[in-house]
């Protein structure tokens, strides 16, 4: 009997996550304005699963 390991596979994959940033402009009048935002970065993360063994 032959024992059918299923094979680990593994890898660093990026994963968007919004950021908080403060935005500050002045209007066109003068007016300054300012507030936070979000903006989308990519973030390393490691993932791992085991694969089926081909036949």
């Amino acid at each position: 009997m032959s024992i059918h390991r299923r094979e680990k596979i593994s890898f660093t994959a990026e994963k968007k996550v919004s950021k908080p940033v403060s935005v500050e402009f002045r209007t066109k009048e003068g007016e300054k304005v300012a507030f936070k935002a979000y903006t989308k970065v990519s973030k390393p993360v490691k993932v791992e699963f085991y694969a089926k063994k081909k036949k």
